[in-house]
């Protein structure tokens, strides 16, 4: 029907904010509607079509006539007793009390279009009116009551319908900080779409940038480049010029991400030029233009594109980016207090509590406009706002990495189930072949010898199979277990180097060094910590690190476990290698735990200089690293220990020799761990510890 496809095009264009103005057809083509209405032969039916008709004409300039028409198109849809115009009546006339703002009459007149369709199995209506209220919670913030809304909508909804609830849905994962369902929500739009939909592209526009934008959040910023850019192809093949000036924003942004300013203006000014008579769409392309400059230190080109910016012509998410912006370009211009009031205004928003991404940004802006009024302690405290948030959405997305890991274990585990139940099925038949064998052979006395040697040489056969079967059975299980086993390890690896009380530390040698005005130490040292944990969170997700990689990051931890023991702690780092050594790659988090271990066990219980050294030698078959230090040796340590803590075993240790052994287990070639004792008589002199890793 014309009103359904009309409606589905109306939510679809919702993405790109506002459309302008609707160009309103001739005189005469209103004038004709009128007429159909008038004619005495018209049909209720169609008088209802006609009047939604005017009501959707109506909303873009008079709301009071709109809904008029509206209420004429529902009273004639009674009359007519046709669910399905009286069903888009009560939905169209929906939209109406939503724009003024009715929310009360919105919701008492959308869920009758829902018992409507329900009870008249118009299953398109239901959809529609599901979706319809769904997008409406999410306009209210509500995004719980939103979600549910579109999932009830996916009951009733075709295949293009499903692919547009499951972008809505998108959305709202999108603002609730994840990122992981968000990107698989519209994987599954585009996917429905490509295979289900004649106009895939004026569809695809839409999926394929947000897709693109949800890549970018996630850090994979290639791919969201490939797919925005297929956005704008489907926005130039469909027209659509709104669109278009969307994607050459975030294409823009890209290249702005890259340094690469002239390719970003020139997509800038590109959707600034098309964006004429949509003023949110010309906004947002200003604010691009301003940041931009900003980034290049052009502060007066910057100045003028934020001044040339329409306050009035867009949603809470449009004022939240350009106050945002203004408060850079105020900062950078050193008009510092007009800077907090426009991010104050930011904070004031509603929006702010609901969207993470937006709020996470707004910590990083104030951080950034307290650094550059140098106010560095409150720029400390809303950095770490910052980083707290953004370590809760990592939290969120590892947990869900997890249970996405669970899914396909439990999938595998049923495909074994599936195969086994399978090869029990082929031993059953076959066994039911051989007894027909059998009675052949009895019946067939002439061939009873030939038949007793094929039944037993079948028999033999079947179970030498069902042995076989057996066994790959329980080799994929053990395969199972040892790599469960070997991702645990690496996260009580990756636990290990990420020890809170080496992170306590270190981040009290930062408050130190600020509380004493100690600038260029704490930024040295804050540099350092964070170059560490990046370096850590990186390399966990890899199987090997090349030498220069865990140099570096050995450089790193000494560097700072150096400050906190002051100027007693002195180390040394010698590489007796071949220049292309470097290269060689070694198991991640090996190393660093026997690093922490000769601190925390050796040299933190010695008085005086403590000194550790740590020597890498190329041999012909393996990279041997010694690890040496001159602390109180192990005797020494187990009694502090066991004084301590009775019967504790280094968390540290334990997973790391856990890890070893797992190692060892997969490869022929065995990594080797020899720990020595350093003594002069019965006097502890320290401890060695050789780690040889063989060459692959």
């Amino acid at each position: 029907m014309k009103q359904t496809s009309i409606f589905l095009a109306f939510l679809l264009c919702s993405f790109f904010g506002s459309i302008g103005q609707l160009k309103l057809d001739d005189r005469h083509q209103i004038d004709s509607i009128k007429a159909v209405i008038a004619n005495k032969n018209t049909s209720d039916a169609d008088k209802s079509d006609a009047y939604m008709d005017l009501a959707e004409r109506y909303s873009f300039w008079s709301t009071d006539s709109a809904k008029n028409y509206g209420n004429k198109a529902i009273l004639f849809g009674h009359k007519s007793e046709n669910a399905t115009f009286l069903t888009n009546a009560y939905i169209i006339q929906a939209g109406i009390h939503e724009a003024e703002g009715e929310y009360e009459s919105f919701i008492l007149t959308i869920d009758s279009a829902i018992d409507l369709s329900i009870q008249k199995k118009y299953t398109l209506g239901t959809e529609m009116a599901y979706t319809t209220k769904g997008t409406f919670y999410h306009g209210q913030g509500k995004m719980d009551s939103a979600r549910l809304m579109f999932e009830k909508g996916l009951v009733y909804a075709d295949s293009i319908g499903k692919a547009i609830i499951y972008s809505n849905i998108a959305v709202i994962l999108k603002i609730e900080g994840k990122s992981i369902q968000a990107s698989r929500a519209y994987m599954s739009a585009v996917s429905m779409i490509e295979k289900h939909s004649e106009n895939a592209d004026l569809y695809l526009t839409n999926f394929y940038g947000n897709l693109g934008n949800t890549k970018n959040d996630l850090g994979d910023f290639e791919a969201g480049f490939q797919y925005n850019k297929l956005a704008l192809e489907a926005a130039i093949k469909t027209g659509n010029i709104s669109a278009q000036s969307i994607h050459h924003g975030s294409i823009g942004r890209y290249h702005k991400r890259r340094e690469e300013y002239d390719k970003a203006i020139e997509h800038f000014r590109n959707g600034l030029a098309i964006s004429q008579g949509n003023e949110s769409a010309k906004n947002d392309r200003l604010i691009d233009m301003a940041l931009c400059f900003l980034d290049m230190k052009e502060a007066n080109s910057a100045q003028k594109y934020i001044n040339q910016v329409q306050k009035t012509a867009w949603d809470e998410y449009g004022k939240i980016d350009y106050y945002s912006a203004l408060a850079q370009v105020l900062s950078y211009n050193s008009k510092y207090e007009q800077a907090f009031t426009a991010i104050d205004t930011v904070f004031s928003m509603p929006l702010i509590k609901v969207d993470v991404d937006k709020r996470n940004a707004s910590y990083k802006t104030k951080s950034l406009l307290y650094e550059q009024a140098g106010e560095y302690k409150k720029a400390l405290l809303w950095k770490n706002k910052a980083i707290a948030l953004s370590d809760s959405l990592n939290q969120q997305q590892s947990s869900m990495a997890l249970l996405e890991m669970e899914e396909i274990y439990e999938t595998e585990k049923k495909e074994i189930e599936i195969v086994k139940l399978a090869k029990e099925n082929e031993i059953a038949e076959l066994e039911s072949k051989q007894n027909k064998n059998y009675f052949i052979g009895a019946s067939i006395i002439g061939l009873l010898i030939f038949g007793i040697s094929i039944i037993a040489y079948n028999q033999l056969r079947l179970r030498r199979k069902a042995d076989l079967a057996q066994q790959q059975l329980r080799n994929s299980q053990e395969t199972m277990k040892l790599e469960s086993q070997f991702r645990e390890a690496e996260l009580k690896a990756l636990k290990s180097q990420m020890n809170p009380h080496f992170i306590f530390n270190a981040l009290n040698s930062i408050q130190e060094y600020i509380i004493l005005n100690d600038k260029e130490n704490a930024a040295n040292y804050l540099g350092k910590f964070a170059d560490l944990i990046r370096n850590y969170l990186y390399h966990s997700n890899t199987g090997k690190i090349s030498l220069a990689d865990e140099l570096e990051s050995l450089t790193l931890y000494l560097e700072l476990e150096q400050v906190r023991f002051e100027e007693d702690f002195t180390f040394e780092i010698k590489k007796s290698l071949q220049d292309s050594a470097t290269n060689i790659e070694i198991p991640t988090m090996l190393i660093q735990p026997y690093v922490e271990n000769a601190i925390k066990h050796g040299l933190l219980h010695k008085p005086g200089e403590k000194k550790l050294l740590l020597n890498f030698v190329e041999r012909e078959n393996s990279l041997d690293c010694e690890i040496i230090d001159n602390g109180v040796g192990r005797e020494k340590s187990n009694q502090i220990n066991a004084k301590r803590r009775k019967g504790h075993q280094s968390f540290a240790s334990e997973a790391t020799q856990s890890r070893l052994e797992l190692l060892n287990h997969q490869s022929d070639a065995k990594i080797g761990v020899e720990i020595l004792d350093l003594v002069d008589g019965t006097q502890a002199l320290g401890t060695k510890v050789v780690i040889r890793v063989p060459k692959e």
